[in-house]
């Protein structure tokens, strides 16, 4: 949970919000000393997931507001 909070203003963002911005995210988890294990990388983009889905959600719902 350490990392993620502070990895999650690490977003790399187009037209929308493309997801985590992973070289950033090694180079914070290498100051902080953490292992990116496979497990910790599968939690890593269990939580990215979730989060793209919720500003997606709220992008959908936001749109449907305007109209």
């Amino acid at each position: 949970m350490e990392l993620w909070m502070a990895v999650s203003t690490q977003w790399r963002v187009g037209m929308s919000v493309m997801g985590l911005d992973y070289n950033t995210v090694i180079v914070i988890a290498k100051d902080m000393e953490i292992d990116l294990s496979p497990c910790m990388w599968n939690k890593l983009r269990t939580l990215e997931s979730v989060t793209l889905k919720g500003i997606s959600k709220s992008v959908k719902s936001n749109r449907k507001g305007a109209e």
